[in-house]
């Protein structure tokens, strides 16, 4: 009887390491897209709104980029104003506006990055990052040889991409934090002319950090082992032109991937849930080894949730900030009136409204 437990507790130790070497969810399969409309709010979960306001004199113009925490908020607008909120109030507490040439000035910002003890900046056209404590006081800056693009502060430095990067170069450069060249990576094409910036990363440091290259259908990790393949979107459809398909942006959550992408005039958004692999790799383990194929197609399409945002379905959806379990978008209050089927409950007054769109399972 002992042998035949001991050779039992092998056999699941086989099942089970064989298992984790399997990749069933790399591949995202995406089709069927182009005539859904999804209220994509709604299939988060639960949405949180968070109004805004500033004070007598402020503005906050369209936004570029927002950087979030446990308790506060940074707005980068069109008009290089950056404005830090407090979530727990709402209101302003500080905005600054330092156009400038000097070493703690700016002239064109395109990016911004948040760790737990500084906002940096990114001057696309002064080619320089910036660092500020977190109550917007300048602590140091220093330039960089390349155009950038995007960029994200790390543990040891920055990842930058190269909007200038030519056909065979590398896209990444890994800086440390005064600016010395670390590394390169992701070997890439040159950018169209027409091509200003795009959002390169997301996450942080309590987030994963993803990184998606212009218009590439891979999407990778960044951790201290380097750069990671973890997914690829594969536009199955055959009706559908993919080579017209502009991947916009990735953020990768503890239990979900969420994308948006462009195509034909139109918005998407893809919503795949990475938390049934690991549970079918565990719960159905026999199974799926039996019949891989099958088990690699369910992961492929059930678990995926994509279309196109219909502005009057419901609650807006554009996430632009993100937690490890939530994504964050900021509308201005005066664009949520002509919605139709959402009236906002405590926004009134507001000038800007924060929505929290939880996607913890």
């Amino acid at each position: 009887m002992k042998i035949d437990f001991y050779i039992s507790l092998l056999l699941i130790s086989i099942f089970l390491s064989s298992c984790e070497t399997v990749d069933l969810n790399k591949n995202i399969s995406v089709k069927d897209f182009e005539e859904k409309s999804i209220d994509f709010a709604k299939k988060s979960g639960k949405t949180d709104t968070i109004p805004l306001f500033l004070n007598e004199g402020q503005t906050v113009s369209e936004v570029k980029r927002i950087c979030v925490n446990d308790s506060v908020l940074f707005v980068l607008d069109e008009m290089n104003r950056i404005t830090k909120f407090s979530l727990a109030t709402g209101k302003v507490i500080r905005q600054i506006h330092n156009i400038g040439h000097s070493n703690a000035e700016y002239i064109d910002l395109i990016s911004m990055s948040l760790d737990e003890k500084c906002l940096h900046l990114l001057d696309f056209e002064s080619k320089k990052i910036l660092k500020y404590d977190m109550n917007l006081n300048f602590i140091s800056s220093f330039y960089i040889e390349t155009q950038p693009m995007d960029f994200i502060a790390i543990e040891d430095g920055y990842l930058v991409s190269a909007i200038d990067a030519s056909d065979g170069d590398n896209r990444i450069i890994h800086l440390d934090s005064v600016g010395k060249i670390i590394g390169r990576h992701l070997p890439t094409q040159s950018l169209p002319m027409n091509v200003i910036s795009t959002k390169t990363f997301n996450g942080g440091s309590t987030s994963t950090i993803s990184v998606h290259d212009y218009n590439s259908k891979d999407i990778y990790t960044w951790s201290n082992n380097g750069l990671q393949l973890k997914y690829n979107l594969q536009f199955v459809d055959y009706k559908t032109n993919t080579e017209a398909i502009e991947i916009k942006e990735c953020f990768i959550l503890d239990d979900y991937v969420v994308f948006s992408f462009y195509y034909d005039d139109k918005s998407y958004y893809g919503i795949y849930s990475t938390s049934s692999l690991s549970q079918m790799s565990r719960a159905k383990l026999a199974c799926a080894m039996a019949s891989r194929e099958n088990a690699t197609e369910k992961t492929k399409t059930n678990d995926l949730l994509v279309g196109y945002f219909d502005p009057n379905s419901g609650v807006p959806f554009y996430p632009m900030g993100q937690t490890p379990t939530s994504l964050m978008g900021l509308f201005h209050a005066d664009s949520l009136t002509g919605l139709k089927n959402w009236r906002p409950i405590n926004v009134e007054d507001a000038d800007l409204v924060l929505f929290v769109y939880h996607f913890k399972i």
